[in-house]
């Protein structure tokens, strides 16, 4: 019943190759030397980025686990400081108007909590449609939010822009 945080593990690079194979097997897409990255999802939606030589000496492999847990919302977001009261005004006065708005960064630096701390901001019956994989920002918690996720790798690309416009989102997040 303990969670806790492992940080750089090292296992042998057998093992490592191995896991890295059975993890591939996931995707749809295999890894390779011509496809030395892939991201893909284990059955219970936590994300994995698996990665091989040439882009990395070794082959590599990062799971970000979903914790549920208490809300992140601004005030607590303050309270523990990865956000300022400043921060906050200014997230409430730019989604005044419907801004295009980018988040990039490597990972572990807060991308997915900004997206869903952007998203609260949205009007009710805000219509958002997700081209990722939704578990981590579980959109769906936030009740006036109308939220579609969709695929990009399982519906052709034309069909995808098709549902955005008929569907008249207002907000994309890949």
């Amino acid at each position: 019943g303990n969670e806790f945080k492992l940080d750089k593990l090292q296992y042998p690079k057998e093992k490592i190759e191995k896991a890295t194979y059975n993890l591939s097997l996931c995707s749809t897409h295999p890894l390779n030397i011509q496809n030395p990255k892939v991201e893909t999802e284990l059955l219970d939606g936590s994300r994995v980025t698996l990665s091989c030589p040439p882009l990395n000496q070794f082959n590599t492999f990062n799971i970000r686990l979903h914790y549920s847990g208490s809300e992140l919302t601004p005030q607590v977001m303050i309270k523990y400081g990865s956000s300022t009261a400043e921060l906050e005004s200014f997230y409430d006065m730019i989604m005044l108007f419907h801004p295009r708005i980018a988040l990039v960064g490597p990972q572990n630096t807060g991308k997915t909590t900004d997206i869903v701390n952007l998203c609260r901001r949205f009007e009710r019956d805000t219509v958002i449609i997700t081209a990722e994989t939704s578990y981590e920002l579980n959109l769906q918690r936030l009740s006036h939010l109308t939220v579609e996720s969709l695929r990009l790798n399982v519906i052709p690309d034309e069909d995808f822009l098709t549902l955005l416009f008929r569907q008249n989102a207002k907000c994309l997040i890949l």
